[in-house]
């Protein structure tokens, strides 16, 4: 069974939403997905965010993987995030490394 995930600090942190629900928050503004996310990367990185933005889309529907990754601008820097949903959340994310190629 498929589970999101948000994935950044190389941790992943369950999300309670639904493929059908990401999918619909995705198409209405990708944007309303972070602001989900917003105040549990902000608990982890300790530091306000002062800038997001969507940085890419990765999706395989026969498999099942939903991936979203946005760029972060915090106090102390940047950092990726992605919001992965899929059966095995480390595979997806080789998917999309090996896609990215």
């Amino acid at each position: 069974m498929s589970h999101t995930y948000v994935y950044f600090m190389d941790k992943f942190f369950p999300l309670e939403i639904s493929f059908g629900e990401l999918a619909e928050l995705y198409d209405e503004n990708p944007m309303k997905i972070f602001e989900l996310i917003k105040s549990l990367v902000e608990n982890v990185l300790g530091s306000k965010v002062e800038y997001a933005k969507l940085y890419k889309t990765f999706l395989d529907l026969k498999q099942g993987i939903a991936l979203i990754e946005y760029i972060v601008n915090f106090e102390k820097g940047s950092i990726s995030i992605k919001v992965v949903h899929a059966e095995n959340p480390i595979k997806a994310i080789m998917e999309y490394y090996k896609a990215e190629r």
